[in-house]
Formats: structure tokens, sequence, C-alpha cells
């Protein structure tokens, strides 16, 4: 069963989280990372929220000595989907909820990139396969085949067309490829002017 103290700890979090996810929405908001490093403890965080403009996510992950808690909320304006993972030794507690309708539109349309959403459990492997044999700036995973373990993937594949691949049985993983995406747009800023 979970310790007062790191309940305490991890309602704390859930609280800062709170008051993250209701600030302003902005563009281009990426990635950023808080460190904790010292003999006695470890504290890693990492808070994204998207930088394509639609559909707005974001993404807060905590790691910390003894496990790590997840937040994802996708699609404010249309699915409104909010998932939560607490990890605590070999403990796990995993939720997602939709507040909104229960399926993503096809496509969302913003101001800069076009963003195509594709149901994996929905499509065959050759699908895929044609996806990533095409000229792209970025993509995650490296490989086609690595998409059942991952359970998601997102491809950048110009400054207007971005791809992103998700499983409706695992759809907190989604956050994942987000993440990856969000750190590649985080590092490579000057592609995107």
């Amino acid at each position: 069963m979970f310790e007062i103290g790191k309940v305490c700890r991890m309602l704390t979090l859930a609280i800062a989280l709170a008051i993250a996810f209701t600030a302003t929405n902005k563009t281009y908001a990426y990635c950023e990372e808080y460190i904790k490093d010292s003999t006695e403890d470890f504290e890693f965080t990492k808070i994204c929220a998207s930088s394509i403009g639609k559909p707005f996510y974001r993404i807060v992950q905590h790691l910390f000595d003894e496990g790590s808690s997840l937040t994802f909320a996708f699609a404010p304006r249309s699915r409104k989907l909010l998932c939560h993972r607490y990890e605590l030794r070999d403990e796990t507690i995993e939720y997602c909820n939709n507040y909104g309708v229960d399926f993503f539109p096809k496509k969302f349309k913003g101001k800069k990139f076009n963003v195509t959403m594709i149901d994996i459990d929905q499509s065959k492997p050759d699908d895929f396969k044609v996806l990533f044999k095409k000229k792209s700036i970025f993509k995650y995973p490296d490989l086609a085949e690595e998409i059942p373990v991952d359970q998601c993937f997102s491809i950048i594949e110009n400054k207007k067309n971005i791809y992103l691949g998700f499983s409706e049985k695992g759809i907190i993983e989604l956050s994942q490829c987000l993440i990856e995406l969000e750190t590649f747009v985080s590092e490579n800023r000057d592609i995107f002017k």
C-alpha cells in the first residue's frame, strides 16, 4: 500500500499540476525540465505543452527515487481526454477519462500544422510502413515495427503535416510519443521558424 508521506508528496504534485494546467495556452511552449539530483534524493520533472497549436495537450512526467507520476491532458475542445498514471514501487494506478466526445477527430487543422490522427488498432501494419518510408523531419519510434511496443507514433513529415498514431487500448502511451516530438521541437526550433 502507499505510504502517507509518498501520498502527500503525490498530492502536492497533483496540486502543482492542476495549477500548471490552468495556465494560459501558449503556442510553442515546448518542454521544460526540472532536475534535483543529490546523494539523498533524485527527482526529474518534464512538462511539455503543445507546440503544434491544435490539438492542444499538456504532459507532466515526474520521476523520483521510488516511482513516477504522469498526467496527460489532450484535446480540451473536443475529446477532453485526461489520463493519470502513478507508480510507486510495485504498485501502479492508471486511468483515463473522456470529458468530451469518445473519439478523436481525424484531422486537426491549425494555423501552422495539419495533424492527422491514426488509430493504430484500426489500421494495417503495412499502412505504417508507407508512412515511415516517407521523407520526414522527425519520426518516433525509428521503425514502424516498433509501433506495437510503443502503442503510438509521431511523425513530422514536413513543416506543415504531422501524423499522430494512438491505440485506444493504451491511449496514455500517446503521451510518450508527444514528449519525444516536443523534445525534438524544443531542440530544433530553427527548423520551424
